[in-house]
């Protein structure tokens, strides 16, 4: 599992199969959107785009976390997300919502 961590505070677990649900294709040249469909330009993740390798740690800086949860919000527009993987990526974007407004940044660190 990734654990998504800001200061202590707001846990949220990715599971592997979230991870490969939404980040099904690590290749860096495309995240594709959720449930394989691929062609989406990493471009338009660049944060999300970060964590397509399942076993590298991510840091996103305070002043990214704008930019992140506008991602995350995008993802959860997809159709097709499971319930669970909606469920998951909800937890991230007000993970990441609460880190900004407490100034704080977000650790996402496979565990």
């Amino acid at each position: 599992a990734i654990r998504i961590t800001q200061h202590r505070n707001h846990d949220v677990t990715i599971s592997e199969a979230v991870h490969q649900e939404v980040w099904s294709d690590s290749t860096a040249s495309t995240l594709p959107a959720p449930r394989g469909r691929r062609g989406q330009n990493i471009g338009a993740f660049p944060l999300l785009s970060r964590m397509a390798d399942y076993y590298r740690d991510t840091v996103f800086a305070h002043d990214e976390l704008s930019q992140l949860v506008y991602e995350l919000q995008r993802v959860l527009l997809s159709a097709g997300l499971s319930p669970e993987a909606t469920r998951q990526v909800q937890a991230f974007s007000k993970a990441a919502q609460s880190a900004a407004a407490q100034g704080l940044s977000l650790y996402a660190a496979c565990d």
